[in-house]
């Protein structure tokens, strides 16, 4: 019993830490480390922008889930293109255009027995190698437990332009857009910021 509460409380610091995200969504990947966007020069005025979303838990179900992973990729191309549009901003660009986009969802299923002892044995007591061999369990039914998240990585290819053509976008119209849509996805501006 004396390891029931310290192994029970690792698990759920465990379990909490694979939904909790340190930066907004709308940060830069070498600062999140695991999502974010990031931006590549190719030549003269086009640029490559990935964007990585946070894995998220889903559905187990291929057909139960297929809503979230649409609207997490919707999200993820929303991202990236608020990323052109800030870059074309920063690059005094007041336009851009997407030539090319690519989107893949990643979708992780992983299994595990979830165990947990029982209240009237005292399980510590011997070695589990033993237990197992002598066909004896001290813990309590352990179901199988399947859990399921989802991470998508949007990369679009976008050219700079000088104006507004027929297919290109208004950088700061499209960034103040996005920016209203996804309203905590961003950290909170600096003092003195804009």
């Amino acid at each position: 019993m004396k390891f029931a509460i310290p192994l029970a409380a690792s698990a759920v610091l465990v379990l909490a830490a694979c939904e909790t995200m340190l930066e907004p969504p709308y940060t830069a990947l070498d600062k999140a480390k695991t999502y974010g966007y990031s931006d590549r020069h190719v030549v003269a005025d086009t640029y490559e922008i990935t964007y990585i979303s946070p894995s998220r838990r889903v559905a187990q179900s291929s057909a139960a889930r297929r809503g979230a992973v649409a609207a997490q990729s919707d999200e993820a191309t929303d991202m990236a293109t608020w990323r052109a549009a800030d870059l074309a901003l920063e690059k005094g660009f007041p336009a851009f255009e997407v030539v090319d986009t690519r989107s893949d969802t990643e979708v992780a299923l992983s299994e595990y027995d979830y165990f947990y002892p029982s209240l009237f044995h005292e399980a510590h007591v011997y070695r589990y190698d033993r237990l197992y061999r002598d066909g004896y369990y001290p813990y309590g039914a352990y179901p199988r437990v399947t859990s399921a998240y989802a991470s998508t990585r949007t990369i679009l290819t976008v050219k700079m332009r000088q104006a507004a053509a027929e297919n290109a976008k208004d950088a700061r119209a499209t960034r103040d857009r996005l920016r209203l849509k996804y309203a905590a996805a961003q950290a909170a501006p600096s003092q003195g910021g804009e």
